[in-house]
């Protein structure tokens, strides 16, 4: 094994064994549609590879990379817009994490939690997840061992590679300000922007109910609320993913007890109604296994959610705006991919902004792989833990 250089040579160890089922990979990209995708390996290591210019992949632990210390959850990443830089962020028994692609393959590392006075080291439990402002603003909401949610966020301060990032305690400072309890998520959050600058922060309670805690422009505190109290949306198990559309749309997708795929839906043009459409039924589509839903959205406004069904076939509803008359489709990528390997565990979809379609996952053998889509191509599948590995 060679570290020269801080990039990571061997596949089995960056990538691991045995498999990688239970990890979340995060995948972000930036203007020019160059993919990065993090995540924990089974050793508990951070990892992040990277997409070039040529389409050539390239692997870097960030821990040995960067001097950090052990992580104790799964990573985020994202490209800054303000800079084009790519960042990550993980928890750690010390605090929170910040990762920062400084050139090439050096990275540092920063401990906001040490940072910054009154910080609270997050909890072992629970998820990281970023939420990238219109406003350009890079927040990161978590949650402590008690379960308040709490947030990093960037002051507007510094310079590019050393942004200034400030901290609150949402459930104490914001909620508790109002006399509002902070829900309890009984598993996953998302994360989600509106066009206006919305920032959401969504889970499932026990009851299976959509719990929300977001802020809007013109507020001065977040709020919480149970979205599926006022949206209507019926029970969901689990695979809880928001998406929305160019149109100002707003999509809470989960499967039911029945493996079916339920979406509640907004746009502006029905003011404070909201509908909920079965697909599974509507459409005769696949149950899908919940824990392994996810959705995105590409640059015409095509509508994705994508997971496993119960034969291990990556499957997509799927639906654009040309379907308006004759609704959503569904395909199997498996079966259109020759010689597809199986995945297993929790999906990834990302559209990026140059209009390329990436859903990632972990084969049966532990490694990396994305299924990807080009306008004017076919979908083809690429094993990242060998690309990556050299």
């Amino acid at each position: 094994m060679d570290w020269q250089g801080r990039i990571v040579t061997d596949s089995d160890t960056l990538f691991g064994k045995p498999r990688i089922a239970g990890t979340r990979i995060g995948v972000a990209s930036g203007a020019n549609g160059l993919l990065n995708a993090a995540l924990k390996n089974p050793s508990g290591e951070p990892v992040l590879i990277a997409q070039d210019s040529n389409g050539a992949w390239t692997g870097v632990q960030l821990d040995i990379a960067s001097g950090s210390p052990d992580i104790t959850g799964d990573i985020v990443t994202w490209v800054d817009p303000k800079d084009g830089r790519s960042y990550a962020s993980a928890r750690s028994a010390d605090g929170l994490l910040l990762y920062t692609n400084i050139t090439s393959n050096i990275w540092t590392f920063r401990n906001l939690t040490q940072e910054i006075s009154g910080a609270q080291i997050p909890g072992t439990s629970g998820q990281l997840v970023v939420l990238v402002g219109v406003d350009q603003i890079v927040r990161l909401a978590t949650l402590l061992t008690n379960g308040d949610m709490v947030l990093f966020q960037q002051t507007g301060a510094g310079e590019s590679g050393g942004y200034a990032w400030s901290y609150v305690n949402i459930a104490e400072t914001h909620l508790g300000a109002q006399s509002q309890t902070m829900p309890a998520f009984a598993g996953e959050v998302v994360s989600y922007v509106t066009s206006w600058n919305g920032l959401n922060v969504a889970g499932l309670d026990e009851n299976g109910d959509i719990q929300v805690v977001w802020w809007a422009p013109g507020l001065e505190l977040w709020q919480t609320n149970n979205l599926s109290d006022t949206t209507g949306a019926p029970p969901i198990v689990d695979g809880l993913s928001a998406y929305l559309t160019p149109w100002d749309g707003i999509n809470l997708s989960g499967i039911n007890a029945q493996g079916e795929v339920t979406v509640t839906w907004w746009v502006p043009g029905f003011e404070g109604d909201w509908l909920t459409n079965n697909l599974t039924q509507e459409f005769s589509g696949p149950a899908l296994v919940a824990e392994t839903v996810t959705s995105y959205v590409s640059t015409w406004g095509g509508l994705n959610i994508a997971g496993l069904d119960e034969s291990g076939n990556v499957t997509v509803y799927w639906w654009a705006p040309e379907l308006t008359n004759t609704g959503w489709q569904i395909t199997s990528l498996s079966n259109q991919i020759s010689g597809a390997p199986t995945l297993v565990g929790r999906l990834t979809g990302h559209a990026s902004q140059t209009g390329t379609l990436n859903v990632f996952g972990a084969s049966d053998e532990g490694h990396v792989i994305r299924f990807h889509w080009a306008p004017g191509g076919l979908w083809a599948a690429q094993d990242l833990s060998s690309s990556a590995g050299g």
